[in-house]
Parts: C-alpha cells; sequence; structure tokens
C-alpha cells in the first residue's frame, strides 16, 4: 500500500471547481453587486445552508475575465499549516511554481508562527503581479482562531490586484463593520440571496401550468420558503410530479411549518426503490464517486449500477453537485445531505449504519486515501482497524514527514485511551516524542507497546508483531543512548535492525545512527564509522535521499571526537550531494552547525559565525536545539571579540526564541550564559542558575549545562564555591564518557581552573598537561580559551616550562590576542564582518580587516595551499584568492610571506614568543 502526501492532505477533488447545475438561473442583480465589491478587498456571502452561495461564486467567476481560483474547505482545515498549505495548492492550479517557499516552510521541523507564514505567503502573492480572485467555500468549518488571524492578516496587507471572496453559513470572527467601514468588505446576506419574484417565476419555468399565470400564488411560494433556493428547488421537484400544480400550490400554501421535511419526504418517497437504496448509502460518505457507491452497494447485496442512478439524480436536479469536469465525483447539496443522514439516522438501524463506515473505511484505504479511511472505520467503532492501518502507513509517512506533524493529524482524529490497547498507536505517538525528547512520556509509550507486544495471547501477526517489536528496540536504543547507557543501547539497536524492514527507511536509520553513536562511546570508534560508511554506499547506490540522515550521524560522532577535518569533510559531501538530490533542510541545517562548531573550536570566529548565522536562518527548518545553541555560539563569538552590548543582545535574542519555543533546557542555558558573562564583566553578582544532567555523553552542542555550571561555580570568586566547582567536576568526570574527547577536555581544563583556585596549583598544571596532550592533535582552541582568564596564568606558566611547544604557543597566542583584543585591533561585529578601529591603539597604524580576512591570514601561516585554506573555511579556492588580494593591498605585502610579517608588526596577529622560532608555530 503506497502512501502520497497530496491523498493524505486533500480528500477527492478538493480543488477542482464545481461545475453549474444546469437548473440554476442567472441572477443579474446579485452578479452585478458582486462586480461592484471588486473594488474592495474581501466579499462575504454569508447566509444559512441551501441559499444558493456556491452557485452564486461559481457563476460569477465564470463571468469575470481575470484569474480565478476555487477552494472547498473541510473540517480537516482548520489549522494553520493545513489552511495555507490548501491556497497555495489551489492558486498552483493556476500558477504552477508559486509559493514554494511558504510550502517549505510548512514541512519544516517546527512549523513557523502563523503571522510569518501568512506574511511570505502575501509577498508571493504580490509577486504574482496579475489580478487573481481567490474563492474560499464553506469557510465556517474553519474554527482556529490561528485561521482568522491569518484572513486578516492576508486581508489588511492584501496585494494590489486580489480580491478575497468566502461563503459561509455564519459570519465569522473577522472585523467586518470596520471593514465596511474602510471599503474593504462588501457583504450578501441571507436577505439578498433570498429569491424575489421574478427570480422565483424564472426558476419555476419547467412548470407548464397555469399556475405562472397566478401572480398571486408564486407570491405566496416565495413568501412561504423566504426565497430559500432549496425550498423552492423541492417545491419545483414536486411540482412536476403533481396531476394539477395549481391545487398543489393552494395546498403548499396553507400547510404548517414543516412543510419543507414533508416535501422532502414526498420527493424521497417518490423515488424507484434502487435511487432510495443508493441515496441512503452514497449521503453517507462525504463525496463519492462510481466505484465506492458499487463496492458499498454490492456488499449490501445489491447490483444497482451507480453510474446510472449518478445520471438519474443529475437529470431529475436530485441536488446532486459534480466535483470535477471529468464526472468522477460527486457531493450532494449540503443541506439534502443533511436532511437524507436524519432520514437515515431515523429509518436505518444503526448496525447498518456502521456497515457502511466500514465498507467505505475499506474502499478509501485500499484507494490510497487515508485520512478518508480513518474517519469511516472510526465512525464505525472498528478501532482496531483503523489501529492496524496506522501500522501500515506510519513508516512511509514518517519517511516523506519528518516534522511529524502529518502523523499526529491522523493520531489525532482516534477517541482519547486508544492507544492504550494498541501497541500500532503507542508506537507512533513514541516517534512524534522523540522529536520533540520528551523523556518521560517517551520511555512510558515504549514500556506500554512492549509489554502489549511480549504479550503473545495479544492477537496480532507475528510478522507485524516483530516489526513493531523491532521499532520499540529501535526507539528504545536511541533513549538508552540519551540516558548514557551505551551497552545497552548497542544490545537493542543490533535486534532492531534485524527485524525492522529496511523499506522503513527512517526507523533502519535511526537504528544505524544510534548502533554507531553507541559503537563510538564504547571506543569501537574504527567499527562506528566503517558502518556508516557502508550504509552511505549503499544509499548513493540506491537514490542518496537519506544521505542527509547517515552523514549528520558521522557529523556528531565525530564532533565527539573533536575531528574537525572530518567533520568539515562530511559536512561538505553533504552540501554537494543536496546540489543533486535535495535533502531536507533539517540536515542541512546540522551541516551548517557542526561547520560553525569546527570553525569556533579553531577560534576562526568570523566563519564560525557565518555558519552559525546561516542556522538561524533556517530557525523554522531546524531543531529548536540547534538553532538557540547557534545563537548561544554568536554571543559567544562577540564576547570572545570583547564586544559585550552586542553579546547580551545576543543572549537575551536566544533566551526569547527558547521562552517562544516552549524550550525549558534551551532557557536554563540562556540564563547560565547570562550568569557567565555577568561574573566575568562584574556588573551584577550572579546567581546561581539551576542546571539539567541528562545526557551529557552523547550531546554535541557547543554549549553543555553541566560546563557552564561548572564555569560559574569556579567564576564565584570566593574559595568555597571553588570548592564546590572541584566536587561538581570530579562526580561529572566520573559519570563522563571518555570518548567524548571534546567535553573530557573541556572538564579537565574547568577542573585544572578549580584546582588552582583552591590552592592546588601543582594538581592543576600537571591536569592541565594532561589535557593539553589529549587537545593538541586535535587542534582544540575554544575548549580551553573559554574556560577563563584563569587559563591565561596557566598557560603562561606551563610555556615558560616549554617554550618549544608550538600548540602551546597557539594557544597563548590565542589568549593574548583576545585579552587584548579591545586595545589592538578593535572590535569584529558580526552583523557587519568588519574590524572598526580601536582608540589608543598600541601600533600607530591600523589596517581595516574583515572577519573572513583575517581568518584567512591566521591559516596562511600554516603554509597552506589556497585550496587547503578553502576547504577548512568552507569557501571555494577563488573566494580565497580574492581575499588574497585585498590582504595583499591592504599589507602592502608582494607575497604570502611578507603579509605574516606585516600582520605581525601590526599587531594583526600576537607575535611569536618561543625560542628557536624557525618552526610554523601552528600544525
Amino acid at each position: 500500500m503506497s502512501v502520497d502526501n497530496n491523498n493524505l492532505f486533500f480528500p477527492p477533488a478538493k480543488l477542482n471547481r464545481p461545475p453549474i447545475g444546469r437548473q440554476w438561473i442567472e441572477r443579474p442583480r446579485l452578479l452585478e453587486a458582486l462586480d461592484e465589491s471588486l473594488g474592495g478587498k474581501l466579499t462575504l456571502i454569508s447566509a444559512p445552508a441551501g441559499y444558493g452561495k456556491t452557485t452564486l461564486v461559481l457563476q460569477w467567476l465564470n463571468h469575470i475575465s481575470c484569474h480565478s481560483a476555487w477552494l472547498s474547505l473541510d473540517k480537516s482545515d482548520s489549522t494553520p499549516d493545513r489552511f495555507l498549505y490548501s491556497l497555495i495548492a489551489t492558486i498552483r492550479g493556476i500558477f504552477p511554481h508559486f509559493d514554494s517557499q511558504t510550502g517549505r516552510l510548512l514541512s519544516a521541523q517546527t512549523l513557523p508562527p502563523p503571522e510569518y507564514l501568512v506574511d511570505v505567503f502575501i509577498h508571493h502573492l504580490a509577486a504574482l503581479n496579475t489580478p487573481l480572485v481567490l474563492a474560499i467555500d464553506d469557510f465556517h468549518l474553519i474554527t482556529s482562531e490561528d485561521v482568522h488571524k491569518m484572513i486578516k492578516r492576508v486581508v489588511q496587507y492584501m496585494p494590489k490586484g486580489l480580491h478575497l471572496i468566502i461563503a459561509t453559513r455564519i459570519d465569522p470572527p473577522l472585523p467586518i463593520i470596520q471593514w465596511q467601514i474602510k471599503q474593504w468588505l462588501s457583504k450578501l446576506n441571507a436577505a439578498d440571496l433570498r429569491f424575489v419574484d421574478e427570480e422565483a417565476k424564472a426558476f419555476f419555468n419547467p412548470v407548464k401550468s397555469e399556475l405562472l399565470t397566478i401572480l398571486h400564488t408564486m407570491e405566496q411560494i416565495v413568501t412561504r420558503t423566504e426565497g430559500w433556493a432549496v425550498g423552492l428547488q423541492l417545491i419545483l421537484l414536486d411540482l412536476l410530479k403533481v396531476d394539477s400544480p395549481q391545487a398543489f400550490a393552494e395546498k403548499l400554501c396553507t400547510e404548517n411549518d414543516m412543510v419543507i421535511e414533508y416535501i422532502f419526504e414526498e420527493v424521497i418517497a417518490c423515488q424507484p426503490d434502487d435511487v432510495k437504496l443508493f441515496l441512503s448509502i452514497s449521503a453517507i460518505p462525504d463525496s463519492f464517486c462510481v466505484s465506492l457507491c458499487d463496492y458499498l452497494l454490492a456488499k449490501e447485496g445489491n447490483s444497482t449500477n451507480s453510474r446510472r442512478i449518478i445520471n438519474y439524480l443529475i437529470k431529475n436536479n436530485l441536488f446532486i453537485v459534480p466535483l470535477d469536469n471529468e464526472n468522477r465525483w460527486y457531493r450532494y447539496h449540503h443541506q439534502f445531505q443533511e436532511m437524507l443522514r436524519l432520514n437515515i439516522r431515523s429509518a436505518i438501524p444503526s448496525i447498518r449504519q456502521t456497515k457502511t463506515h466500514q465498507m467505505a473505511g475499506e474502499w478509501y484505504a485500499d484507494h490510497g486515501h487515508f485520512e478518508d479511511a480513518l474517519k469511516h472505520l472510526i465512525a464505525a467503532e472498528n478501532i482496531d482497524a483503523a489501529a492496524e492501518l496506522v501500522g501500515d502507513i506510519m513508516h512511509p509517512i514518517i519517511d516523506q514527514d519528518i516534522s511529524r506533524r502529518a502523523l499526529k493529524r491522523l493520531l489525532d482524529m482516534f477517541p482519547n485511551g486508544a492507544e492504550e490497547s494498541h501497541p500500532e498507536l503507542l508506537i507512533a505517538h513514541t516517534f512524534i516524542k522523540a522529536v520533540n525528547l520528551d523523556f518521560i512520556s517517551w520511555a512510558s509509550l515504549m514500556d506500554q507497546a512492549e509489554l502489549l507486544l511480549k504479550n503473545y495471547d495479544y492477537p496480532i501477526p507475528e510478522t507485524r508483531r516483530q516489526s513493531l517489536l523491532g521499532d520499540v528496540a529501535i526507539q528504545r536504543a536511541s533513549f538508552l543512548c540519551y540516558q548514557g547507557d551505551f551497552e545497552g543501547s548497542l544490545r537493542r539497536s543490533e535486534w532492531g535492525l534485524k527485524v525492522v524492514p529496511k523499506k522503513h527507511r527512517y526507523s533502519h536509520n535511526m537504528g544505524l545512527m544510534y548502533n554507531s553513536a553507541a559503537k563510538f562511546l564504547c571506543g569501537r570508534q574504527d567499527e562506528a564509522l566503517f558502518q556508516l560508511d557502508l550504509a552511505l554506499n549503499a544509499n548513493h547506490s540506491e537514490d542518496s535521499l537519506n544521505a542527509g540522515q547517515l552523514l549528520v550521524t558521522k557529523m556528531a560522532i565525530l564532533t565527539f571526537a573533536a575531528d574537525w577535518n572530518a567533520v568539515q569533510e562530511n559536512a561538505q559531501k553533504l552540501l554537494l550531494i543536496n546540489e543533486t538530490v535535495p535533502q531536507d533542510n533539517y540536515w542541512l541545517g546540522y551541516a551548517y552547525y557542526f561547520l560553525g562548531c569546527a570553525a569556533y573550536e579553531r577560534n576562526l570566529l568570523g566563519t564560525a559565525a557565518d555558519h552559525f548565522s546561516r542556522v538561524i536562518k533556517m530557525r523554522d527548518h531546524v531543531t529548536t536545539r540547534i538553532c538557540h545553541d547557534s545563537m548561544i555560539s554568536l554571543a559567544l563569538i562577540t564576547w570572545a571579540k570583547g564586544d559585550v552590548k552586542t553579546t547580551e543582545k545576543y543572549i537575551g535574542e536566544a533566551f526569547l526564541f527558547a521562552i517562544e519555543m516552549k524550550d525549558s533546557f534551551s532557557v536554563q542555558i540562556s540564563d547560565s550564559v547570562k550568569s557567565k558573562l555577568a561574573l566575568h564583566t562584574g556588573k551584577v553578582s550572579a546567581d546561581l542558575p539551576k542546571y539539567t544532567s541528562v545526557g551529557e555523553n552523547v550531546f554535541y552542542w557547543l554549549t553543555f549545562p553541566l560546563l557552564l555550571h561548572a564555569d560559574i561555580l569556579s567564576h564565584m570568586d570566593d574559595h568555597k564555591h571553588s570548592s564546590d566547582a572541584l566536587i561538581f567536576i570530579d562526580k561529572t568526570l566520573q559519570r563522563l564518557n571518555q570518548y567524548h574527547i571534546r567535553l573530557y577536555v573541556q572538564f579537565q581544563a574547568a577542573k585544572a581552573v578549580a584546582l588552582k583556585l583552591v590552592g592546588r596549583v601543582d594538581e592543576s598544571f600537571e591536569l592541565l598537561e594532561d589535557a593539553i596532550h589529549l587537545a593538541e592533535p586535535r587542534g582544540l582552541v575554544r575548549s580551553f580559551l573559554d574556560r577563563g582568564p584563569i587559563i591565561g596564568e596557566l598557560l603562561k606558566v606551563l610555556l615558560e616550562k616549554s617554550p618549544d611547544n608550538p600548540y602551546l604557543h597557539r594557544l597563548m597566542d590565542a589568549f593574548m590576542l583576545e585579552k587584548s583584543g579591545i586595545n589592538r585591533i578593535g572590535i569584529a561585529s558580526v552583523d557587519n564582518d568588519q574590524l572598526v578601529p580601536a582608540p589608543g591603539a598600541a601600533d600607530s597604524t591600523f589596517i581595516d580587516l574583515s572577519n573572513r580576512e583575517l581568518d584567512v591570514l591566521i591559516l596562511l601561516q600554516e603554509r597552506l595551499s589556497n585550496k587547503e585554506i578553502a576547504q577548512k573555511l568552507f569557501i571555494s579556492a577563488e573566494t580565497v584568492k580574492t581575499h588574497l588580494s585585498s590582504l595583499y593591498r591592504k599589507l602592502k605585502a608582494p607575497n604570502r610571506r611578507q603579509a605574516v610579517n606585516t600582520a605581525r608588526k601590526c599587531n594583526l596577529i600576537p607575535e611569536r614568543r618561543r625560542k628557536n622560532s624557525s618552526r610554523n608555530i601552528y600544525r
């Protein structure tokens, strides 16, 4: 059974403009009113069912000369993403390439705020630069406050040439009076839509009778029905069948208030038996086609030809509405369908109605219309079949929709508590909890699913049981990895990979991800990376659609190992693959994030800022965590450059973002960074922030709450807090995974600082030497510098002991550059990427370099080729040439060597401070 997202999101013929029935007459007075309304922004047609709203709009759209798009809403459109997706889809029926940007945002990991979404949509509407009428039918089905706000915004900022026409049974919660005063809105209501005498005469023209010559009788009919279109049509249907229209009309005008219900029953009663059966069956689904009706009737033991009946209904004007020009799908007029359904509830046993819902669910499922299938199966109270269907389609949906909103939409259709006895639903919920890292609910759902599946009295095919148990195992492996139980994660993932079908691509790759991470953190690094390379080769031979997921896993593992060159290489590979096989923006965001981490750790701050800024621009497509971490990283970069004001701005923005996304963990990190900054600047006495100890072994973030907590304790400027810091760091190091090298080095450096502060100086130097020995081959710089000014004091002493150590020189150079940055080279703004002169600079010659030029200058000392510099900075070799030309011009140097020498003389990079300095200070 294949899954098509269009089928999932759009019922049959949703975007097709229905043809107009032959029996409907044109009503010039209303068409003229609609013509006049084009001068405003919005036309609102608000009247109860049966007043001809849809027919009037369709007639008018045929009457006007500009482009027009049609959208019939249903209840499932009452969410911002579904509503906007539907609008875009209907406009694409006219302009096929319309607004791909909003479409991408709607499939993002985190749905942007409705205001932002609609602003992007409006921008693309304006870009059409052509008159367009957008007609929306059945707007009363929209109950979402967010959707109502979106319509308000569309009307408020409506581009020139766009006109909106909305048909609804009730007035929507829009500022109707204010818009009428501004002449933005024109409104037609039930009083306007009622048939007047002349229109009724034209409508009754098929009745060849003296009735039409008796004006007072026609007036009485119009009065009796209040000009209601459905009422008039029911009367017309009955008039066409009676021998004496005059007698019928006179009787009609003296009947009781239930005249319409009476006539409806008369109309139905006079139909042939096969038509009555067809009406009772076909009225249950919202829309129907010949194939569906044939299936439902055959199950009833009836061989009625549905096409023949449908043609009969069309010929006799029995309120049937074609939904497409190919005559494939139909629905009944809403009021007529409501009457039919009322009649069905009273005349047909509930068991038969349930049976029809069940059969409709089966048909829709077989034809790939899964949302309709679930609706009917749940209406039939067959939750078992509905849950089984979710089990069938869950993985194809997950593979296509990383946001999980499509899956959640289906799960929300079930009654509360339905998942408790259905493992398919429990496991579907776990995939949603996993994305949000909701650890408590996640664990509980896995426990419930596993308990059901391991009860072999639970009736389920064995192949399905094993596949679902495999899903639980994969999810459990992920969960255990976050908890630091890597051996447990290995066992679970290895078993899960054996039983989860490879066609369940996301789940299978998720197993590979956490199996590889667990292997790496258990010391089996080569095996982990080899396994991922094998998976990538296999993926490439298929279609490379899952390359992003696998490469990001490699980047995360390589970040644990602090192998920045390999991180960079795999990020570059992902971006290259994306040029030919587009990858989800979710994974591309990770590529830029890891590039930023690599550049930041090597102290290439301008390059890091560029990459983190790219992540922030993709904020709606990536996880809240890495977007927030990128914001905090920009704060750390400006802090390193001495720009405290901008640092505070970035921290504030990150805090507000975390609050907006309801991410308490990110809120905590913002608070911790703010407290750490306050301590370093001495502006306020910082309160000790709270921290959460979870997943410190497997996360790859640039900022860790435990490390921030240790830094803050160390810098509280009193012996007690320094002692507390030492105790805290020791406890953390005991449970920290030794293969998470970057974090391990950072905590060793933090401990060295704490030891120095409590007076255990020799131990401090010894520990720092160990950390430097571990960090040197990996080129870690910020892991030391971010521990604060005490690190500089320790490095200075170590450098005196080992003056020929080039790595110590590199660290000390970076520290001195940062310490004296505001007095030597000025402040680099992340916003404009330019250096500005600093007052009182040590050297009278100031050379204006951009951050990227400074990055190239630093790497120039390593005697790298243009290609190698390009790879490290993730730019093209041509761009490196451009920066070199600019450097030569600004430094007035003819070659690389002279450029480096001039830069040192001008204090743009610190002097080397070691003896026998013939060797390059960087490796």
